[in-house]
């Protein structure tokens, strides 16, 4: 914003807090987009910089955000002193950010729980609050900045959330490799007649399967398909027609009810994007798997019977739940104990503690740096995003 305006610079930064992110529905921030947001150390450099020669911080509710910037200064090994606060808040009587905004004729915050938003709508606020009372210029003039800590080393580059949010995360190198081989291959569409011994795809597309659950292609997943592929000797074609099938199965379950619906699509292009392709691929494929269905007759959509393997395979493991769940059923987000009702219902061996004798950790996204996320990759145990659970245990949610 201009100086005329009254701000002079901004500093905006998503964090990893090397934790679980909370309640995603309310704020939108997901796990994924702070898998390489810098920490607080990183950027507390900046921070010290910006805030050098302030008299004072301002914020709606201030109290509650510097219980938080206190503690993490304290982390950090550089306390913070006493600050003088402004509260737009108590100033105000009281009352929503949104609702000071209305009654100060400031425009409301644009995106809701956005750090950046509301604070640009609190300056504003405050910069009316000071036009309106003396008192309060002249208390703010009587200040005397406080010592702020210092730090050399302005840290990492900030990452604000607008670019974490179309950012995606970059497929791992061993197909991106793969892909950078297998130069015009559209997936979807015509795939190479298999070589004669079944034995070497089969353990593949096997092994594939298993870390697809969860969308996503760590690095030791990703070493161990390029040992197996080179034991066996698969060929770049090979491999190629493995994947397309994958995907090619995917889309033939998605259609398995007639419809696909917003969330089976956006779970269709995140398979496309972890096998190291666009995400029209998965739309290729979709149409591909439409004429591959079976037709009852030329007045009858096609179906396929829904597969109900996975449910079965998951009706003898021990699973556990970590996070606030994304999906809804019925239009209501799902409540832990509504998922674990259900869980329970379809013969899931439901249990509250990770340990090392669970088999599958249920997860809203499959970055999420929960405690129980932690020992579950530190234990080898699988994590599957609640989606596809729920899907494979024939539970019909949206995301």
């Amino acid at each position: 914003m201009d100086e005329k305006d009254g701000i002079l610079e901004e500093l905006s930064s998503l964090i990893n807090p090397g934790r679980d992110v909370g309640p995603t529905r309310i704020h939108g921030i997901t796990p994924s987009m702070v898998r390489n947001a810098p920490g607080f150390d990183d950027v507390i450099g900046r921070l010290c910089q910006m805030l050098g020669g302030a008299v004072a911080v301002a914020g709606h509710n201030v109290r509650f955000d510097l219980s938080f910037i206190h503690a993490e200064f304290e982390r950090a090994g550089c306390p913070l002193p006493d600050i003088p606060a402004l509260c737009t808040m108590r100033l105000a009587g009281g009352g929503k950010l949104e609702r000071v905004c209305v009654d100060y004729e400031v425009p409301r915050p644009t995106v809701a729980h956005s750090a950046l938003a509301d604070a640009r709508a609190t300056a504003m606020v405050l910069q009316k609050m000071l036009t309106a009372d003396p008192e309060l210029v002249a208390y703010v003039e009587a200040l005397s900045a406080p010592l702020w800590p210092s730090r050399s080393d302005p840290g990492s580059i900030p990452l604000v959330r607008r670019v974490l949010e179309t950012r995606s995360t970059p497929a791992s190198t061993y197909l991106q490799t793969l892909a950078r081989r297998m130069p015009g291959i559209s997936y979807g569409l015509e795939i190479p007649e298999p070589a004669p011994d079944p034995s070497p795809r089969i353990a593949y597309a096997a092994l594939l399967a298993q870390a697809m659950e969860d969308r996503n292609i760590d690095d030791d997943e990703c070493n161990d398909l390029r040992a197996l592929a080179d034991h066996w000797g698969l060929t770049v074609e090979e491999i190629s027609a493995i994947h397309q099938q994958y995907l090619l199965q995917l889309q033939i379950a998605a259609l398995a009810d007639g419809v696909v619906t917003d969330a089976e699509r956006a779970d269709l292009r995140r398979a496309a994007e972890a096998l190291g392709l666009s995400g029209d691929a998965a739309e290729q494929a979709l149409s591909a798997a439409h004429g591959k269905m079976p037709q009852k007759s030329s007045n009858e959509t096609a179906r396929v019977p829904a597969p109900t393997k996975g449910a079965n395979e998951l009706a003898s493991k021990i699973v556990c739940f970590t996070g606030e769940s994304l999906c809804r059923l019925h239009g209501e987000y799902m409540s832990r104990s509504m998922a674990l009702t259900l869980a329970a219902e379809k013969g899931i061996n439901i249990t509250d503690s990770l340990t090392k004798k669970v088999d599958l950790l249920v997860v809203a996204d499959p970055h999420t740096q929960s405690g129980k996320a932690q020992k579950a990759r530190k234990y080898g145990i699988p994590l599957m995003e609640e989606f596809q659970f729920w899907r494979a245990i024939g539970v019909h949610v949206e995301y």
